[in-house]
C-alpha cells in the first residue's frame, strides 16, 4: 500500500505557495441540527445543513523576496483584505523524488482541491535561538472543489 508523503502536498493561495512552509492542515464538517422526537425511539436523530471548513498553516518566515512565493506580509495584505482567496492544494506538478524547490518556483498541482479561502489570522513567533516562524489560520468560503489543473 502506497502512502501520502506530507511534504509532497502543498497549499497554493493566489497560485504562490507560502514560502518556506513547514506544515500545512485542514478539517472539514458539517453542522447538525437536532430533530430527536417522541417517535424516535430513544435514539438520538440529526439532520445535516450547512458544510464547512477551516486550515492553518505554518512557515519559517522567510527574508528573500521572491515573486513566486508568498511571504508574511502577503498573507498580512490577504488578512486586512477581508477578501476571499482562490486556493489550490496537492501535489506541485514538478515535484521531484527529491522534493527541492525547482529553480523558478513550484508548478501548480495537475490534481487536487480548489476552492475560496479567507485568511482569519496570521502570527509571528521570535523565540530565542531559534528560527523565527509565520502561522496562518484560515476559513473555506463556498464549495471545495475537485482541482484537474484548469481555472481556479
Amino acid at each position: 500500500m502506497a502512502v501520502q508523503k506530507g511534504r509532497n502536498m502543498m497549499l497554493f493561495v493566489d497560485g504562490r505557495t507560502i514560502a518556506l512552509a513547514k506544515s500545512f492542515s485542514y478539517d472539514l464538517n458539517i453542522d447538525t441540527i437536532d430533530t430527536t422526537s417522541k417517535d424516535s425511539g430513544g435514539w438520538n436523530e440529526f439532520v445535516t445543513t450547512q458544510r464547512g471548513g477551516t486550515g492553518s498553516t505554518e512557515a519559517f518566515e522567510s527574508v528573500d523576496i521572491t515573486a513566486t512565493q508568498l511571504l508574511k506580509e502577503d498573507l498580512e495584505a490577504f488578512l486586512i483584505s477581508g477578501q476571499p482567496i482562490d486556493y489550490i492544494f496537492g501535489i506541485p506538478a514538478n515535484m521531484t523524488t527529491v522534493g527541492e524547490m525547482p529553480t523558478g518556483g513550484w508548478t501548480l498541482p495537475s490534481t487536487g482541491k480548489k476552492g475560496k479561502l479567507i485568511i482569519t489570522k496570521v502570527g509571528s513567533s521570535y523565540a530565542n535561538a531559534e528560527v523565527s516562524s509565520i502561522s496562518a489560520d484560515f476559513t473555506f468560503t463556498g464549495a471545495m472543489e475537485d482541482y484537474t489543473g484548469e481555472g481556479v
